[in-house]
């Protein structure tokens, strides 16, 4: 999804837009992950064990959510089950994409015992 597709005009307003976006996206029962600043460090085998845990418990979907320049709002936040940080760094919405991309292929040949991640 694009920020701030409506011009808000403040940063309070942009989340709360974003946040009535992401929430659209997100079904009841599904495992809401923030994916912000502010989230717990995980390693490559944490986020495999996020999706294992995610689809041992039988939720029917794992979201995982980017939080605009000025974070999530409130409503996401709230409705969020988990908070991570890729990286202390910051970065770029797109490069952040890649990383998580990256990392979810990752956590899939962990979860499949493959030699990718050693």
């Amino acid at each position: 999804m694009r920020t701030n597709p409506k011009k808000a005009a403040t940063p309070d307003a942009q989340r709360e837009g974003e946040a009535e976006r992401v929430l659209k996206c997100v079904a009841p029962g599904e495992h809401l992950v923030l994916l912000c600043e502010r989230g717990r460090e995980v390693s490559s085998e944490g986020v495999a064990k996020l999706i294992a845990s995610a689809g041992d418990a039988g939720k029917p979907g794992l979201v995982f959510a980017l939080g605009g320049p000025f974070g999530h709002g409130d409503a996401v936040r709230g409705r969020a089950d988990d908070a991570v940080c890729l990286s202390k760094l910051v970065m770029n919405h797109a490069v952040a994409r890649v990383v998580l991309l990256e990392q979810l292929y990752r956590a899939f040949t962990i979860l499949r015992g493959e030699p990718y991640h050693h």
